[in-house]
Order: structure tokens, then C-alpha cells, then sequence
């Protein structure tokens, strides 16, 4: 993988070249897009406020994890070790309600620093910028403000759906509105460059929301609109209102 930027915090990867193998497992999530970015290519992921969409197999359980080897010989700039694992689960409930759980790990069992004098662990480490684990606002916790950039990660999610109304055909604002599903959402989680932050329970993250997920129908062309308000307890966070139109 060539890197190439002209961001300013990606300094140190700009312009070199990360040589590695992957090695990735997946067991009921074949056909989710986000699942296939952990064992492939993360940046083709695809961004959505909530997991609903996701292809989970039967039973509703996927388990998704990769290793991935990156060494400094045939051309390569970096060397490190990077595990990820994440599990889905969703459970069915009562008139059409279900909730989904997940559950995602990462961490970098050996890396080389190569940048000692460096004040930002980022910065010391042979490890790419976008290849350090984060938690961000949209796809991780959505109450945060700032994505914190890490070596050890951890975070859990449920969201509980809650349907309004389903396979309907109400006319509002000029559209044949489909599918409406209230959601509950909790998250929780914590990110470091040291494996003390998963034992770390002071540190961890919490946050909850609230939201909505629905499709409509306009001439041809169907439209998925979603939304949440959801708020971190730490000062890390804050309240935030995020939205997304597909």
C-alpha cells in the first residue's frame, strides 16, 4: 500500500510504502460491507449511523477477525502486528422490535518504535496514521466530538428498534413514506496506546441516544433516512445531533 497525503498529521506516513499480509476469518457476515473492511480494505467501508442494514447469517450471529503482518523487507517502511475481532448479534423481540449488540476489539500485540524523541505515541510508532484504531462520532460512539486515535481499543454498542410502522405507504412532504423504526441507543468504550485501557474502568466511555431509522419513496428512486441525538457522559463528549440521507 503506498501512502500518499497532504495532511499535516499524517507526516510520517506520507509518501512510503506499508508491505504486510492479512490473514481474516468471517462467520455469518460474508455479504456485510463493514465486516469485509476489517479483513480487507478499510477505507471502502461503507458509513451508516446504525446497524440495521448489516448482512448478519443465520441465527443472527457474524463473527469477523483478521491479523495482519506488516514488515519492513521488500520495500516496506513499516513493522507491526495488528489484531481486530468484532462480533454481531441480533436478538428478536416482541411485535417486530429487535435490538442489536456488537461487541469490537483491537489491539497491536508488537509494533516497532522507530521515533523515541517524538511527544505523540502516534508519531513513534512504525504503525500507518490510518491504520491506528479510533473511536469517532458516527460509526463507534456517536456522542463524541474529537476521534481519539489508539493501539488498544474497545467498544460495545446496542441499539433496540422499535417499529412505528412497517411495509406502510403514508403520504407525507411529497413522499410515500415505507418503513419507520424508533431507536434506543447505549454504546460504550475506551481507546489507549497501552493494554492497561482495557482494564481501565474509570476510563471508559459511556453514551446514550435516541433516534429514528426510515425509508421513502419519491417518483422512482427510494431514499433511507436516519438520525440520532446522542450524548457522551464524560468530557470527552457532548450532545450531538448526527443525520444521514442514502
Amino acid at each position: 500500500d503506498r501512502l500518499t497525503s497532504n495532511k499535516r498529521e499524517q507526516l510520517f506516513s506520507t509518501d512510503q510504502t506499508n508491505t504486510f499480509v492479512r490473514l481474516g476469518y468471517q462467520i455469518g457476515t460474508p455479504d456485510d460491507s463493514r465486516s469485509n473492511a476489517i479483513v480487507g480494505e478499510s477505507r471502502s467501508r461503507v458509513e451508516r449511523l446504525f446497524s440495521a442494514y448489516r448482512r448478519i447469517g443465520p441465527g443472527g450471529f457474524g463473527l469477523t477477525g483478521a491479523l495482519t503482518w506488516s514488515f519492513d523487507d521488500l520495500g516496506g517502511d513499516f513493522r507491526y502486528l495488528r489484531l481486530e475481532v468484532e462480533g454481531l448479534k441480533r436478538w428478536q423481540g416482541r411485535r417486530g422490535q429487535f435490538a442489536i449488540t456488537r461487541l469490537h476489539l483491537g489491539a497491536f500485540p508488537a509494533s516497532d518504535v522507530i521515533r523515541p524523541e517524538e511527544p505523540d505515541p502516534e508519531d513513534r510508532l512504525s504503525i500507518p496514521l490510518d491504520e491506528l484504531f479510533r473511536l469517532d462520532g458516527r460509526e463507534r460512539l456517536k456522542g463524541l466530538d474529537d476521534e481519539m486515535y489508539g493501539t488498544e481499543e474497545v467498544h460495545a454498542t446496542l441499539e433496540w428498534f422499535i417499529p412505528w410502522f412497517t411495509d406502510g405507504d403514508r403520504q407525507a412532504l411529497k413522499a410515500r413514506w415505507e418503513n419507520w423504526y424508533w431507536v434506543a441507543y447505549a454504546g460504550v468504550g475506551n481507546i489507549g496506546f497501552e493494554d492497561a485501557i482495557f482494564s481501565e474502568w474509570k476510563d471508559y466511555i459511556p453514551d446514550v441516544g435516541f433516534g429514528f431509522e426510515s425509508s421513502f419513496r419519491v417518483s422512482r428512486f427510494t431514499f433511507f433516512l436516519s438520525a440520532v441525538a446522542a450524548h457522551a457522559l464524560d468530557d470527552r463528549g457532548g450532545f450531538n445531533g448526527r443525520l444521514m440521507l442514502k
